[in-house]
């Protein structure tokens, strides 16, 4: 529909949820486009370049550890990244805002304002309805900023415990280490961690860690 606003959307990106707040600030709601948990097909990453006007080697988050184990860089084809960004969605930027036969980068977020009409200015009643972090055992810190870490591990572990989990996994990435070390201080002083350790191959080798949380009454 022509005048459908599509919002390529990750929960647990802060930019993406604060693209929506702008949204929906507007009275914009906008069609959600999960495409870490449905990925696009290569059709699909194609049509979104060309509305966005961009090659595809723009729109790929280079610090992905998929991008580096890919060997994905300004050199790769077209075709190549369009596969990658298919079959690995979360190495594409986000959030992205499709509006007829126009989009945008929303980096910062504040950008989804481009293809408002002009003059659209905040509601007085925002949308009511918080985009609620999904608590499901899994946190992967790629999708924030590494200064959101501190605040966001705890939160984490606290929502967890508050809905029964004890077996959870933290992806941080490979990367240089720094990133988990951190999180591992986090989770060292936290009174309802039973213990941690680095995950195996098939829980993402020391890019994720695994962790335990300690049972009620504990």
């Amino acid at each position: 529909m022509a005048g459908e606003y599509v919002l390529w959307f990750d929960a647990r990106s802060s930019g993406s949820r604060r693209a929506l707040a702008i949204l929906r600030e507007r009275s914009v709601e906008p069609v959600l486009r999960r495409h870490l948990v449905e990925p696009p097909s290569p059709d699909e990453v194609r049509e979104l370049l060309r509305r966005l006007g961009l090659p595809a080697h723009a729109v790929i988050r280079q610090g992905e550890d998929e991008v580096q184990a890919l060997r994905l860089s300004d050199r790769s084809s077209e075709e190549e990244i369009v596969q990658a960004i298919a079959t690995h969605p979360r190495i594409l930027d986000r959030p992205i805002l499709v509006q007829g036969e126009r989009a945008v980068v929303a980096r910062p977020p504040e950008r989804v304002l481009e293809l408002l009409p002009d003059g659209a200015a905040p509601d007085p009643e925002p949308f009511p309805e918080p985009v609620r972090l999904p608590i499901d055992g899994t946190l992967d810190l790629h999708a924030f900023s590494p200064a959101e870490v501190g605040e966001l591990v705890p939160e984490f572990l606290r929502a967890c415990a508050e809905a029964g989990l004890t077996a959870l996994r933290i992806v941080h990435g490979k990367g240089t280490g720094a990133l988990r070390e951190r999180v591992h201080a986090i989770l060292g002083k936290d009174v309802r961690v039973a213990s941690f350790r680095l995950a195996g191959e098939d829980g993402g080798g020391w890019g994720a860690t695994l962790v335990t949380l300690r049972g009620p009454g504990r």
